[in-house]
């Protein structure tokens, strides 16, 4: 007999490079630095977006490094 397992899909928030810059209290130049530095986007409606697991994960593994421009 097979036991079902249930798996919890939690509902993906995204965002625009704006929306970001207002919650971080950064410029927009900020966020798009981000994104060369490794912040994934992905393509909502042919729209550039940042989803919360891609702005999580690179939180994480940014976690205690300076940036490198001034």
């Amino acid at each position: 007999m097979l036991s079902k397992t249930t798996q919890r899909v939690e509902p993906v928030a995204y965002y625009t490079k704006q929306e970001l810059a207002n919650r971080y209290r950064v410029s927009v130049r900020t966020i798009t630095n981000w994104i060369v530095d490794g912040l994934e986007t992905e393509d909502v409606g042919g729209v550039k977006r940042i989803s919360s697991h891609a702005l999580e994960t690179f939180k994480r593994t940014r976690s205690g490094r300076r940036s490198h421009w001034k």
